[in-house]
């Protein structure tokens, strides 16, 4: 609230008001910026908001290009290098190979489609793709670690039974320990399809489709709920 002084009256006046003050002299035309003191903290925390969103729409595609860019030449150069050269095929080598492949499964069918899940406020590749990443997601995360623990299992028979384990630690056992690997990895995680789907919901009268792990029935109003928090 303040006050203006014209002649021998006295205005008080709102910041977001507009008023006319008749004096002798004539009309005087007042104009004065709004500021309603109410709903400037909505005003500045949507600012905000909006800015954080236009800024993750910037950096994670770009984030999530440099890991892909990066992932698809190591991994790649790792497998063609190894591959080629036929005195570094060792077990530990197929080890590393078979960590590169599967570390180029999860950039290519995961990595880009997490990256648009952040940007875009819905999931457009439809529930068969989406069961079809989150597949992917958990079978090279096991592949990664189960391959590492082979590895571990490699070095600790190179290094305390260094004699007694080199008619285990043979190119054609390595091979068949990775293809077991991998079976028992594809098909022990068969659950995870029927666990995972796309499901819409409304949030703010506004329809929307997300992609995530299925902890109630899908057309559950629970599940809509806990999407739309």
């Amino acid at each position: 609230m303040s006050e203006a002084v014209m002649g021998t009256s006295v205005v008080r006046y709102t910041n977001s008001s507009l008023l006319r003050v008749a004096s002798g002299a004539g009309d005087t035309t007042m104009f004065c910026q709004p500021n309603n003191t109410a709903d400037d903290g909505s005003y500045i925390e949507e600012d905000i908001q909006v800015r954080i969103e236009r800024i993750v729409e910037i950096l994670v595609p770009l984030l999530f290009g440099v890991i892909i860019v990066l992932g698809l030449f190591g991994n790649a150069l790792v497998i063609i290098v190894v591959s080629a050269n036929q005195q570094m095929r060792s077990t530990t080598n197929l080890l590393i190979i078979n960590l590169a492949i599967a570390d180029l499964l999860f950039i290519v069918f995961c990595v880009p489609f997490t990256a648009v899940d952040y940007i875009m406020p819905y999931w457009p590749f439809g529930d068969t793709w989406c069961k079809t990443v989150q597949y992917f997601i958990v079978v090279t995360a096991f592949a990664s670690v189960y391959t590492l623990v082979l590895m571990s299992l490699d070095r600790f028979l190179a290094v305390v039974h260094p004699i007694a384990s080199m008619s285990v630690r043979t190119e054609r056992n390595a091979s068949r320990a990775i293809l077991i690997l991998w079976a028992v990895i594809l098909v022990s995680t068969i659950p995870v399809i029927s666990r995972h789907g796309e499901v819409r919901y409304e949030h703010n009268e506004t329809e929307h489709t997300t992609c995530i792990f299925l902890t109630y029935n899908p057309s559950s109003n629970e599940l809509c709920e806990k999407c739309a928090s």
